[in-house]
């Protein structure tokens, strides 16, 4: 009988990482060819660097994104099995993502019951943040594996104090710390925070206080090495009059308190502090919906996190386990970012680039309070299986509305309130590459508003000397909703096209167009006298290369006129191919301005007007 209990409820584990899995790939199972977000097909470009180069790019300083590499090294050895790469770089990282929910749920049977675990590691297989940031994929994805490995394997070494788990520890922690910054972050709050509200021996206390001093060791050494950008953007809100000291009270205080008071929550789970509770929560979420979340996000996302929430909210008053509690102010222990950043954001400060960002502890909260909304479900499945098997089913279909829709339905859902602005930014139809593929062949490189395309054509193109403009068809869509991006890490960089007179489609399909200015310049080199004689002729010429789609004739109207003569004109001898560079003559005598003069330049055209560079001010002394 017990056998058969644990072949069911290996049966049930197994069903819960699968399903977690396949929520993680589903728009590369659907046919996306390439990753979901431009961080994802950047950290893919390191793994091409690596491939090409046999050597890691640590101190690449764009975002630190090649200062943690221990996911490029993974796909950099399975290639080498022969694997496609980026196969690979597609499917396996969520795999291991994936896993790392069994090892909470090894974890969380030492403290629950079978039912409450298997709750809890079904609502992290569809919460809608862990599949987001475990699904792209990205160095997150493997700190998201490791995060639930360490806290299984600390507590194996809590139990048996081995030289063993003492090696296995270590090794996992500096993996993790290789992997992933916010990751590491999150793991000394869990290490601190478990030690604070679950441990009683002595011993065992010194063991979680030497992972969580061993953890930040590492993580400053590594950082100070690989990541100095990332150091001191996690140090700079120090500075700002100890708001993170005050915060560490104001969390940490009351666990210790708790701790030591051995104070029962129980006992104010009454009708009042329910209602107290509720209403803080609701309006604490309506603000950060409304003044920081990163994005306008849709209808569905909202859903998610507000069932998420319920279940929360009854599994923490409607149950009388002191572990559920403990667990309660566990999870209560990432709300330390948040009281960093606040002041941050209330000085006036931006929130750049991570590791400042207190919106990315959603993912990493949900293992504590799955375990409390776990419990929820259970007692929702005590009152009404109907409903409690609605409420999964509803759960399951809104984790496949993590990613924008476009990905997984073929549709923006524009018009409606289910319309995510990420499928106009991030999805890059296949005609949307072909376009960018076309420009590539022939030698030019892509100017887009959006963020996927520049890293497509950065991470799978080798750099282009000449320029086009990428114009979709749903541009124009993301200028008009603009509002709704206030994610600094979204750079949604506007390209000013030129009028349409200067304009000259190069290449167009269904998806938009690649469009260049018929007449634009770049300026190189020039010889302007530094001292003339009035009326006396002058040798001066300006050096400009055609960056146009047109070529420049000699006999044509384009010329270079002085800004603040306009009857000094430059003119070309020979033409001037796109592409190439020109020299623009001057043929006349110097005007009768005696005296100091400015000397600016531009090429003119009579049906567009100025166009492209200006050339360098410089001063003429003219003499009678």
């Amino acid at each position: 009988m017990i056998n058969r209990v644990k072949s069911k409820e290996l049966i049930l584990v197994l069903m819960v990482i699968i399903i977690a899995y396949l929520l993680r790939i589903l728009p590369y199972l659907l046919g996306y060819p390439i990753p979901v977000t431009e961080d994802g097909i950047l950290d893919f470009g390191q793994v091409k660097y690596l491939l090409e180069n046999k050597t890691l790019n640590l101190y690449d300083r764009q975002l630190g994104f090649g200062s943690f590499p221990i996911l490029h090294l993974l796909v950099f050895f399975l290639a080498k099995t022969g694997l496609a790469p980026l196969t690979v770089f597609l499917f396996v990282p969520q795999l291991l993502a994936s896993l790392g929910i069994l090892f909470f749920y090894l974890f969380i049977k030492k403290y629950l019951n079978t039912d409450q675990a298997l709750a809890a590691v079904f609502l992290i297989a569809v919460f809608v943040p862990h599949i987001h940031w475990t699904s792209q994929p990205v160095r997150e994805t493997i700190g998201l594996f490791f995060f639930p490995l360490i806290i299984y394997s600390a507590d194996r070494l809590k139990n048996q104090p081995s030289i063993g788990w003492w090696l296995v520890n270590l090794i996992i922690i500096g993996l993790m710390v290789a992997s992933h910054h916010w990751s590491t972050i999150m793991l000394i709050i869990w290490l601190v925070g478990f030690n604070l509200r679950f441990i009683k021996d002595r011993r065992q206390q010194i063991i979680y206080g030497l992972l969580a001093l061993i953890t930040a060791g590492l993580a400053l050494i590594y950082w100070h090495q690989f990541f100095p950008r990332g150091l001191s953007l996690l140090l700079e809100p120090l500075t700002i009059a100890n708001w993170p000291w005050l915060a560490m009270i104001v969390i940490g205080g009351p666990l210790i308190i708790l701790k030591r008071s051995k104070i029962n929550l129980n006992r104010y789970k009454t009708k009042t502090i329910k209602i107290i509770f509720l209403a803080t929560s609701l309006t604490t979420i309506l603000i950060a919906a409304k003044l920081i979340a990163p994005l306008a996000y849709p209808l569905q996302t909202w859903l998610a996190l507000g069932s998420l929430f319920g279940l929360t909210y009854i599994g923490f008053f409607y149950n009388r386990q002191p572990a559920i509690n403990n667990f309660f102010c566990l999870a209560a222990g990432y709300l330390l970012p948040w009281l960093i950043i606040g002041p941050y954001l209330l000085l006036g400060k931006k929130l750049i680039a991570m590791p400042i960002d207190p919106f990315r502890t959603l993912e990493f909260i949900i293992f504590p309070l799955s375990i409390i909304a776990g419990q929820g479900l259970i007692i929702l499945w005590r009152q009404s299986k109907l409903f409690f098997l609605l409420t999964a089913a509803t759960l399951l279909f809104l984790a496949t509305l993590t990613y924008p829709p476009i990905f997984v339905y073929q549709s923006t859902w524009q018009h409606t309130p289910f319309y995510d602005i990420r499928s106009d930014i991030r999805y890059l139809s296949a005609a949307t590459i072909e376009l960018i593929d076309w420009a590539n062949q022939r030698g030019f490189n892509i100017e887009s508003i959006v963020p996927e395309a520049r890293a497509y054509q950065q991470v799978f193109y080798p750099p282009q000397k000449s320029k086009l403009t990428l114009i979709r068809n749903n541009d124009q869509i993301i200028d008009k909703l603009n509002y709704k991006i206030k994610d600094p890490i979204i750079k949604i960089s506007p390209i000013s096209t030129p009028p349409e007179e200067n304009q000259k489609i190069i290449h167009y399909n269904q998806a938009g167009k690649l469009i260049t200015k018929k007449y634009d310049a770049q300026f190189i080199d020039q010889k302007i006298p530094t001292s003339a004689s009035v009326n006396q002729p002058a040798v001066a010429w300006i050096k400009m290369k055609n960056t146009g789609g047109e070529t420049w004739q000699p006999t044509g109207e384009i010329k270079m006129i002085h800004l603040y003569e306009p009857t000094l004109i430059m003119e070309l001898k020979t033409a001037v191919s796109s592409g190439q560079e020109g020299t623009f003559w001057f043929a006349g005598v110097i005007p009768n301005y005696p005296g100091d003069n400015v000397s600016r330049w531009q090429i003119f055209h009579p049906e567009i007007g100025f166009l492209g560079d200006i050339s360098p001010l410089t001063t003429i002394n003219i003499t009678d």
